[in-house]
């Protein structure tokens, strides 16, 4: 499977996921749930990694789907016929867990939540390792909803190297419209005091480092015409 085929099918599955649309009668793919050591926390982290029909014949692209605000790695799984998309459009999911409200971020306050890292680095490399992959960043999707979808955004901003593709649904693009809420507080501190902080870990300002790289990205939701507009002059490549 060539970068650009595999980049191609993690587009159109972004697409399929974003209106929930299940493939009924397709269910030959693997399950696995695995536990990742986490290199920056404590512990090991639950993920589940679907593999399609034909996993051991070649190697495959694969999606990251990052759940939303107090969610964990089961609630794609559960609410998403996801093995019959991995067998339609031959890809290998992985559902890791991103934290109750661990907002897909290293926080500079609370080193138990340590989300961004883990995600980029602890959780792919584990997935390049134990099974067939195509082990380059054009062959590597993330895709959320909510805060999920914040995460796979910037996600791709802050290591453009490990990720070809971003997908987002009611993705939250800007983390100060949370304020006082979804235990953002806790992990870079109060807005009145550490508003740089804030902006530096909210996807409308980390998006401006994706200029002038070629990258897949689909948002869908209301609210981000703003993030539109900014991403517009690349979004063209």
């Amino acid at each position: 499977m060539s970068l650009k085929t595999a980049g191609l099918k993690l587009f159109l599955l972004f697409c399929l996921l974003f209106v929930l649309l299940p493939q009924p009668g397709l269910d030959a793919a693997l399950c696995d749930t695995v536990d990742i050591p986490a290199s920056k926390m404590t512990g090991t982290y639950r993920a589940i990694v679907i593999l399609p029909d034909d996993y051991e014949l070649q190697r495959w692209p694969v999606v990251y789907l990052l759940h939303g605000w107090s969610g964990n790695y089961r609630n794609w799984y559960d609410k998403t016929d996801l093995p019959s998309l991995a067998d339609q459009y031959q890809l290998i999911i992985v559902c890791p867990d991103g934290g109750y409200e661990g907002w897909y971020l290293d926080s500079p306050l609370d080193k138990s939540s340590q989300y961004d890292s883990y995600i980029a680095v602890d959780v792919v490399d584990y997935i390049d390792r134990h099974y067939r992959t195509i082990a380059k960043m054009e062959a590597r999707a993330l895709c959320g909803l909510s805060m999920g979808g914040h995460g796979a955004i910037s996600l791709l901003a802050r290591h453009p190297q490990r990720f070809g593709s971003a997908g987002s649904m009611s993705g939250v693009m800007r983390l100060t419209s949370a304020r006082k809420r979804y235990g953002i507080i806790r992990l870079l501190g109060e807005f009145s005091t550490d508003s740089l902080r804030w902006k530096a870990c909210s996807c409308v300002d980390l998006v401006g480092r994706l200029s002038g790289q070629i990258k897949r990205l689909l948002l869908i939701a209301a609210s981000m015409m703003h993030l539109l507009r900014t991403t517009e002059s690349y979004m063209q490549n």
